[in-house]
């Protein structure tokens, strides 16, 4: 699956499915770094530059394995 790391953080927010999808689609759309996780500021946020709470929870509990 491609953009893992949007997955895990949208089921992190509690996001719905058809939101999940929409953010793929942007992120393909706009060749998004392989580790995006959402944009902001019209910049995509990659999970390296996440705190490491944010990154354990991602791997943790919704099974980012980068």
């Amino acid at each position: 699956m491609k953009y893992k790391a949007i997955v895990s953080w949208c089921k992190l927010m509690g996001s719905a499915d058809y939101w999940i999808d929409e953010q793929i689609k942007k992120a393909t759309t706009d060749k998004a770094p392989e580790t995006a996780v959402f944009k902001k500021d019209g910049k995509w946020v990659r999970f390296e530059d996440l705190p490491e709470f944010n990154q354990f929870r991602m791997r943790e509990y919704y099974g980012y394995d980068g």
